[in-house]
């Protein structure tokens, strides 16, 4: 919660207001709704490595968060309205997002494989390792 206070501070001193971090930092708790919902959807346990997934993944959707918000932003100080500028900052930053979505899946699921090979394999030397 600590942290959570002082990224949320961060980002009121970068933005200057109090209400708007609160859009950025809305994802994170949904973020952990997700990784609660996947872990029971896999029957798998939540220990520390997942907290430091949770860290990482909370991490990435406060910045994409905080990218778009200034593509907002940008576009607001132009003159577009609200709507446009929440509709171009989308198509701006949808493809960034996708690449570091399918870039963070593809580590994740190369490193369950190596971990399911790696307990495969060291059940077949000694059961006692695994």
């Amino acid at each position: 919660m600590i942290r959570f206070l002082l990224i949320y501070a961060l980002v009121v001193g970068h933005f200057g207001r109090l209400k708007l971090p609160l859009v950025i930092m809305l994802p994170v708790p949904l973020t952990l709704l997700g990784i609660v919902l996947g872990h029971w959807a896999i029957g798998a346990k939540f220990t520390a490595t997942s907290m430091i997934g949770f860290i990482a993944l909370a991490g990435i959707v406060v910045r994409n968060s905080v990218l778009l918000i200034e593509v907002i932003e940008a576009r607001r100080a132009g003159g577009t309205s609200v709507r446009e500028a929440v509709i171009e900052a989308g198509a701006v930053r949808f493809r960034p997002i996708l690449l570091t979505a399918v870039t963070a899946i593809s580590a994740i699921v190369e490193t369950a494989h190596h971990h399911q090979s790696t307990i495969a394999a060291a059940s077949r030397v000694n059961p006692s390792a695994i």
